[in-house]
């Protein structure tokens, strides 16, 4: 290879390795509400937040909330947690603005993270009885991009289990 091919190569790597990033804000995302879809191990857990987190992205693959239940807070895609709550997001159109909602499931990864099985309500109970808060972040998966990940936002553990209640 001569030079000046070699030189355009380079270039075109570094051009390219511009592409690598989402050029969005860090979204901030605040708590609304959590209540039970019926009597499903599904919950509906409302938030909002300072920009449009589903907004334009590249070949976006999917979006989701992930929140932590235990102390493990490694949010990584390649990390699997133990006790999780997940969900896809949509907009709440019921709301103005940047409104959200996501149907999340408290789960348990089983099997080293082979699979996972919905915790049931005592578990759930017990898992959170010495938190005060679950953390959770927005993140968007999409081909050729790093992942996107909002800020921390902080759900209060007695609003989750007046949701395990029904209240």
């Amino acid at each position: 290879m001569n030079i000046p091919n070699f030189f355009l190569l380079v270039t075109v790597f570094v051009l390219g390795g511009c592409s690598f990033n989402q050029d969005k804000a860090i979204a901030n995302l605040d708590f609304s509400r959590i209540e039970r879809v019926r009597d499903t191990p599904v919950y509906n857990l409302y938030f909002s937040a300072d920009t449009d987190i589903l907004g334009s992205y590249k070949s976006r693959v999917g979006e989701k909330l992930m929140c932590a239940l235990a102390d493990d807070v490694d949010f990584n895609l390649d990390h699997r947690m133990k006790y999780f709550a997940q969900g896809a997001v949509a907009r709440d159109k019921t709301q103005p603005g940047f409104k959200f909602v996501s149907q999340i499931i408290f789960n348990v990864s089983i099997s080293a993270g082979a699979s996972e099985r919905a915790l049931g309500t005592s578990e759930l109970k017990a898992l959170l009885s010495n938190k005060e808060y679950v953390a959770c972040r927005f993140l968007v998966s999409a081909t050729m991009t790093n992942t996107y990940f909002s800020n921390v936002m902080y759900v209060p553990v007695v609003r989750i289990k007046e949701a395990l209640d029904g209240k």
